[in-house]
């Protein structure tokens, strides 16, 4: 088991493999083709294991999966935000 930084990294880099891109406003992973977003507080209290289940499982919704749900009127901003295109990201 490395350190809490090595495994940081590692879901990082599964993130970014698997085409998420990071909100720095929002705190948060973000892929618009699956349509899911990991706050990176999720992220950081789940083990990469349960994140790679996360991220390969399909979302057959048709709505945005929040994994650590914002509050409603968050949730509606951001969702707006990143159907237009307009979040700020690396």
């Amino acid at each position: 088991m490395g350190t809490r930084i090595d495994r940081m990294n590692a879901k990082e880099s599964l993130l970014k493999e698997a085409g998420y891109w990071y909100n720095f406003e929002r705190m948060s992973y973000s892929n618009r083709l699956a349509k899911k977003v990991f706050a990176a507080e999720t992220i950081e209290d789940n083990t990469e294991e349960w994140l790679a289940e996360r991220v390969a499982e399909p979302n057959t919704t048709g709505d945005w999966q929040f994994y650590d749900e914002p509050a409603g009127s968050v949730r509606r901003a951001f969702v707006a935000e990143l159907e237009n295109g307009r979040t700020a990201h690396s």
